[in-house]
């Protein structure tokens, strides 16, 4: 907590001492339908319904949520210091509320109902801020989730809070809390308009759920095109709910805004049916389907021309109506195979025949089958000439030798032929380049592209040089082809080319490319980029402030590229301790650590101060006498535990950092003496 932490009776200056000062950690990421629905800071103030102050989440989503791992935290208005309540581990079903119980500001009030969790935290009655976190890691700096986490809800209230959703919530007070309107079920992402001060009205896992209205479309399986005949209802959800419907491919003639319409159908497609039920508290919910009519249409992308053995472009069927179904089959003409006959998509590959008859046939529940056919139409080459078709155009060719033409084309000459995939280029003859897919040119092949192996930089860095081979023929570059972006020096066509990287956190792939125009091969580089270390916050399990003689143990958590390395300090100064992420102390002063790694800089968290108290004088008091008055409240000490604080420590007679049984016996020699 920071210094503006309200501290409600003297009976928690120590936890307010304890706090001012403590450090939090960042954390992790989850569901938007829980929400904040009520907080209230006023607990046991004068004129206070009740005694503690409270906040009351929400389920107000269809499905359940697990609360498990999550926390609700406050902070005062201006503060950045976050006090955490972690949640139990409850599934929340839809409707139901959660209580969470915190600080004391005296008996003035009724008790709160059961609370689901409890915790330590005092509230402002007026102004403040209060999140839902997926995490019992602290939300970091003035608002922000904590790393790898998220911010479910968030609720700042008074003018003065300093983050908020849209605007702050009214300020409230001591005898009023900021309700979420509609019992909790409004979000508009607007403080100022979901919350209005009110009556504290907390309620917990065992009140009643508000909960969502059902939201199930009954219709009949298909409709009726250009009929006013189609009906669609949902549930009654009771007197005061709203029917919001949204329909596609249709027209609402009777029933709007009830649960209960009838619809006139478009001439084709199916019919969408969306609406949306708000009951009367305003929780809403909704729900959609599709309802194919009984008119089937066929369609397809037209005639092509294609050679034998190479596959077509996709094919061009229409997507059948919902529930319906579609299939390629080869109508006349030839033979071929489909990739996926039942796919509009489809591709085809011609084996055999001139002229090539192809069939789509679309199936709907509500209606008979429709069809449509195209024409594969078959270029061919005589004398061994290799069929070209230039993918998706209407347009082939027969590929021949230098100095012939037309029919006269040969198969038993060498050339280049580039193979698919990558594959690199081989010299064969034409007809077993043809066999295995590949191009044929009589062009001589680009070299083979080679690479040096892969490399490792910190975040911004330059690689050494990245070893890619000069071509014989053609020209090549580098390129980045995934993982982040950078720059290559002194040109990217240059072979050993150095990589300067600019963002990504890779691993980035570099990608060295030799190819003359018709045959091109390429290698890849991996380039991984490490990170400078960074170190939040630093934590301490034990106490900030601890009586003279104790100890507590401080923790740091770092990130970045590994190996990390640890180096605690006491006032700027080494302490030469252990290489590790704690630290075990019981000296006063002001603590951090300096975390490196495998790239620069070095990282310094934040620091964090321990106070030691002075303990055994037994003067609990402090009236300059140990008597029976300092009785009481060494006993209190005993019973209650408690934060160290001067008077805490004052009553560690036997100096061993503890105030327990054996302390009695002190202040039994004190007042009887010698």
């Amino acid at each position: 907590m920071s210094s503006s932490v309200r501290c409600k009776s003297v009976r928690h200056l120590a936890v307010c001492l304890g706090l001012l000062g403590t450090a939090l950690l960042p954390a992790p990421g989850a569901s938007a339908s829980v929400v904040i629905s009520q907080v209230y800071g006023g607990g046991g103030n004068s004129g206070a319904p009740y005694q503690n102050d409270f906040i009351e989440i929400y389920n107000r989503g269809p499905t359940p949520q697990s609360l498990t791992g999550w926390s609700v935290q406050y902070a005062d208005a201006t503060s950045s210091s976050w006090s955490v309540t972690p949640l139990t581990s409850v599934m929340l079903q839809p409707g139901q509320y959660y209580l969470v119980k915190e600080a004391s500001g005296g008996a003035v009030g009724a008790l709160l109902p059961t609370a689901d969790a409890s915790g330590a935290t005092n509230l402002s009655a007026t102004a403040g801020k209060v999140a839902l976190v997926n995490s019992t890691a602290a939300v970091t700096s003035v608002c922000n989730a904590p790393p790898g986490a998220t911010i479910l809800d968030l609720v700042g209230y008074g003018f003065t809070a300093n983050c908020f959703d849209g605007n702050p919530a009214p300020a409230p007070s001591a005898t009023t809390a900021d309700l979420r309107a509609n019992s909790g079920c409004t979000d508009t992402n607007n403080n100022s308009a979901d919350f209005a001060a009110g009556a504290p009205s907390p309620r917990n896992t065992a009140s009643t759920f508000n909960t969502l209205p059902t939201c199930t479309i009954t219709a009949a399986s298909c409709a009726i095109a250009n009929s006013t005949g189609n009906t669609a209802s949902v549930p009654d959800a009771g007197v005061g709910a709203t029917y919001s419907w949204i329909l596609t491919n249709a027209t609402i003639t009777a029933g709007a805004g009830t649960n209960s319409i009838i619809y006139t159908a478009g001439a084709s497609g199916s019919v969408g049916l969306s609406v949306t039920v708000a009951n009367s508290t305003g929780c809403s919910i909704t729900c959609n389907t599709n309802v194919p009519t009984n008119i089937t249409v066929s369609t397809n992308g037209g005639d092509r021309i294609e050679c034998i053995g190479q596959q077509t472009c996709p094919l061009g069927g229409n997507t059948p109506p919902s529930g319906g179904s579609g299939l390629w089959t080869v109508d006349s003409g030839g033979t071929g195979t489909f990739n996926h006959a039942t796919s509009g998509d489809s591709n085809f590959t011609p084996t055999s025949g001139t002229s090539i008859v192809l069939k789509w046939t679309v199936s709907s529940p509500c209606g008979p089958d429709a069809s449509s056919t195209l024409t594969v139409s078959i270029f061919s080459c005589q004398n061994g000439g290799i069929c070209v078709h230039n993918p998706c155009s209407t347009f082939a060719f027969c590929s021949c030798l230098t100095g012939y033409s037309g029919v006269l084309c040969q198969t038993a000459l060498s050339g280049a032929c580039c193979l698919p995939g990558g594959a690199g280029c081989q010299f064969i003859t034409i007809a077993q380049c043809n066999s295995l897919g590949g191009t044929w040119s009589q062009n001589q092949c680009p070299s083979p592209a080679t690479v040096g192996g892969p490399q490792a930089i910190c975040s911004g860095g330059t690689t050494a040089g990245l070893g890619g081979n000069a071509p014989v023929d053609g020209t090549s570059q580098w390129s980045v082809v995934s993982g982040g972006t950078g720059t290559f020096n002194p040109f990217f066509g240059l072979p050993n080319a150095t990589f300067t990287h600019v963002s990504g956190s890779g691993p980035i792939i570099l990608r060295w490319t030799n190819t003359n125009s018709i045959c091109t091969t390429h290698a890849d580089v991996t380039v991984t980029v490490n990170t400078p270390p960074a170190v939040s916050i630093i934590s301490n399990p034990g106490p900030a402030t601890i009586c003279a003689g104790g100890s507590t143990t401080f923790t740091a958590t770092a990130g970045g590229t590994g190996p990390l390395h640890y180096n605690w300090r006491r006032g700027g100064s080494s302490l030469g301790a252990a290489d590790q992420n704690t630290l075990t102390t019981g000296v006063a002063g002001s603590y951090d650590v300096v975390v490196s790694g495998a790239c620069t800089p070095t990282a310094t968290s934040n620091a964090i101060t321990l106070t030691l108290f002075p303990g055994g004088s037994g003067d609990g008091n402090a009236s300059g006498t140990v008597n029976g008055d300092d009785i009481q409240g060494c006993v209190n000490a005993l019973l209650q535990g408690g934060l160290p604080s001067a008077t805490y420590c004052a009553y560690d007679m036997n100096a061993d950092s503890v105030v327990d049984i054996n302390d009695i016996a002190g202040f039994v020699t004190v007042l009887l003496g010698p």
